[in-house]
């Protein structure tokens, strides 16, 4: 499914900041949720991109694909470049941390509830500031957690869109300008495009205006391309057609007008630094431009063309094959650093973006002409006690060979596939308000590395102590010392009785991700409930692809394997935490004469061997099907660096759980839920949330018919 999300922002961003409107809507609806907010002034951050992109990127000295007043070059070339560099870093943090206001936050934490990893977004910021435009927008963090979200610019004030419905083609009709090109390869351009499929190219090189106007005038176009030298010129865009001409858009105004009634849908300048070309072109009402964000390097935009057309014939979106396009310019970074920050969308948000394939498939069908049978004449009747004899009897095969197949387990996927999809179908949950979540984000990974190392972690476990939580989890195997200070992470465990951490039960890898060897020889069998390992084992279900997490164990029995192993604790790190809130709330935790898990009054029916779908449970391990609050982000959530540089007030600390863990998919593998692609540390988080509720009687434990009762109803 996917999402649009329309970010708006009306003000400026050096004087009195943005009024804020959010607003996420899906495909299947007609209703948005929409959010007010507040982003305040930063004229810091406008002085640093304007610093960035008008004296570091232009500095740089690459062939660009633009006509420039000259530029006096300082330093050598590795100089210019490792002060670009520097400057990118700190526009990117100062961008993120502006997207951090206060008066930002509800609005970024709720759109982490409301977006799947597996969803593609299209995100689209709407504004009239110019230095909106600039800012590096794929370089915002919240992009780092979502694979298939990119971003687009979009006006404040858009009319939908009037062209003319678009006649079948066999063939997609694209119009190829190649304007003045000195100093640049426009011919890798060209064999680019005469490589895509359905395509019908027609080339105009170093063209006169006039012939620009006729071939604009004289057939409708899908795609217009242009390639060569261009500029801004007094807010305009300007663009060098041949050596001695240039023109402005409003010298085509007309022609391009006619372009758009006539069923255009995407135009492409691969040149210049192309938002003086967009501004001027929304008021076309053209439903589609990608230009370039600030001056572009000629390699970087021949790379792009390629990598987006490529992406975007081969049957991706047009947000994906952009997303796809800047990513694969990573590659380049080492010699055109911050060259995935160059290609703009701009998108009439009015306008449905189209596939490649709808630009050349036939829309038209013929209507079927129904038939009509002659009537055909009925069979002598029965009695009505023989009808009532074949139809049980019927009924009764049916039903035994469906519960059959059932039995050997072959209906398993599709039903636990069903099950997903109602879990997904149920209004939104709000935030776990006893739990905090402190995530290594990959912006923390940059700073303090990956894994991290033992001193840091001690530092961090120090500063949440000082503010009482009720119990700290960290969800990060520690089994070999990490760096140095190894004795104070121990010793914070030593002090701290409310510290848990969990570890693998599995002696293969016990030296990567078994319980840190003091722990569990420290472990005090006597108060299990209370002790500070827990095994951290996610059971995944292998009958669907991909492989995805429908259960919770909460403990099991000690095996020969797993007593050979250094984590030797029988109870999961979710029991653990869990255990200790329901402590300070004064609830007991026993086990029934059957060892099922009992909080308080209620008991916790462990999964029989065959439950719901599932058909081969072992039937003997406390396990429950797990009740996933319905968002991806369970709990309200914090980076490393936030609190290491003490910018989270105690108040958020206090009297919570707070568990540690990696946000980041580029170092931690994600595990697939229902609810889509998650880190562990949000994982652990909804299997704790789950217990507390459970506990305290808000969540109910998903139940199911059984066997009997199946076969009763299909019957």
């Amino acid at each position: 499914m996917t999402k649009q999300v329309w970010l708006e922002l009306d003000g400026d961003l050096t004087q009195s900041g943005f009024r804020v409107t959010l607003e996420i809507r899906n495909q299947i609806s007609a209703y948005a949720l929409i959010l007010k907010g507040h982003l305040p002034a930063a004229m810091e951050l406008a002085t640093q991109l304007q610093n960035h992109w008008h004296d570091k990127h232009r500095a740089l000295g690459a062939p660009y694909r633009i006509k420039t007043k000259r530029i006096i070059h300082k330093g050598t070339f590795n100089r210019r470049l490792e002060e670009y560099k520097v400057s990118a870093h700190q526009v990117q943090q100062a961008f993120n941390q502006w997207l951090k206001s206060d008066s930002f936050r509800p609005l970024y934490d709720r759109l982490q509830q409301e977006l799947h990893p597996q969803e593609e977004i299209h995100f689209l910021i709407r504004s009239e500031d110019a230095l909106v435009k600039k800012l590096p927008w794929p370089a915002w963090e919240l992009f780092d957690y979502y694979p298939k979200a990119e971003s687009a610019l979009s006006p404040l004030e858009f009319e939908p869109g009037n062209s003319s419905p678009k006649v079948a083609t066999e063939q997609v009709r694209l119009l190829v300008i190649l304007g003045h090109s000195e100093g640049i390869n426009v011919t890798k351009d060209v064999e680019v495009i005469q490589q895509l499929p359905y395509v019908k190219p027609t080339f105009l090189i170093e063209p006169k205006r006039t012939e620009i106007s006729e071939a604009l005038w004289s057939q409708p176009w899908d795609i217009i391309f242009f390639a060569g030298h261009s500029a801004t010129e007094n807010e305009q865009g300007v663009i060098y057609i041949n050596p001695r001409e240039s023109i402005a858009i409003d010298d085509l105004w007309l022609s391009l007008r006619q372009a758009v009634n006539q069923g255009l849908q995407l135009a492409i300048f691969n040149s210049c630094d192309g938002l003086g070309l967009a501004q001027r072109l929304n008021d076309l009402n053209i439903p589609q431009m990608i230009v370039m964000r600030e001056l572009v390097p000629d390699r970087v935009a021949q790379q792009f063309l390629k990598y987006f057309l490529v992406s975007f014939s081969s049957g991706q979106s047009l947000y994906q094959a952009m997303r796809l396009a800047r990513e694969q310019l990573d590659e380049m970074e080492e010699q055109f650093p911050c060259a995935g920050w160059l290609p703009v969308l701009c998108q009439n948000p009015a306008v449905m973006p189209p596939r490649w394939r709808d630009l050349y498939r036939l829309t038209e069908e013929l209507d079927a002409v129904p038939t009509i049978s002659p009537p055909v004449p009925s069979p002598p009747s029965r009695s009505r006690r023989q009808v009532w004899q074949r139809l049980i009897a019927t009924s009764l095969v049916v039903a035994f060979s469906v519960m059959g197949i059932r039995w050997l387990g072959f209906l398993e996927m599709p039903e636990l596939l069903a099950f997903d999809q109602l879990m997904r179908s149920r209004p939104t949950d709000s935030l776990a308000a006893e739990i905090l979540l402190v995530e290594a984000t990959p912006e923390d990974t940059k700073v303090y590395n990956y894994p991290l190392e033992d001193g840091t972690l001690a530092t961090l476990l120090k500063l949440l102590q000082a503010a009482n939580p009720i119990a700290i989890g960290l969800a990060m195997h520690r089994a070999i010392p990490r760096g140095e200070g190894r004795e104070q992470l121990l010793e914070e465990f030593t002090r701290n009785s409310n510290l848990v951490t969990l570890c693998s039960a599995n002696p293969e890898t016990d030296h990567l991700h078994g319980a840190p060897e003091e722990l569990s020889q420290s472990q005090d069998q006597s108060d299990q409930y209370q002790g500070q390992v827990g095994f951290g084992d996610l059971y995944r279900d292998n009958e669907t692809f991909p492989w995805t997490l429908r259960r919770q164990v909460l403990s099991y029995q000690l095996t020969d394997t797993t007593q050979n192993s250094l984590c030797v604790s029988p109870y999961s790190f979710s029991l653990r935490l869990a255990a200790k809130w329901m402590a300070q709330q004064g609830t007991v935790i026993t086990t029934t004469d059957n060892q099922e898990w009992q909080f308080g009054d209620i008991v916790l029916r462990r999964l029989p061997h065959r439950y719901g779908a599932y058909q081969s449970l072992d039937g003997v391990s406390n396990q429950l099907l797990l009740n996933y609050r319905n968002m991806s982000q369970p709990a309200q959530q914090v980076t490393i660096t936030e609190v290491l540089e003490g910018q989270v007030q105690p108040a958020l600390i206090r009297n919570r759980i707070v568990i540690i863990g990696t946000n980041n998919s580029y170092v931690d593998s994600f595990i697939n839920t229902p609810h889509g692609a998650m880190p562990t540390v949000r994982i652990q988080a909804h299997m704790v949330s789950h217990l507390i509720d459970i506990a305290r009687g808000t969540r109910s434990q998903i139940w199911a018919m059984p066997q009997w009762g199946d076969a009763l109803l299909v019957w």
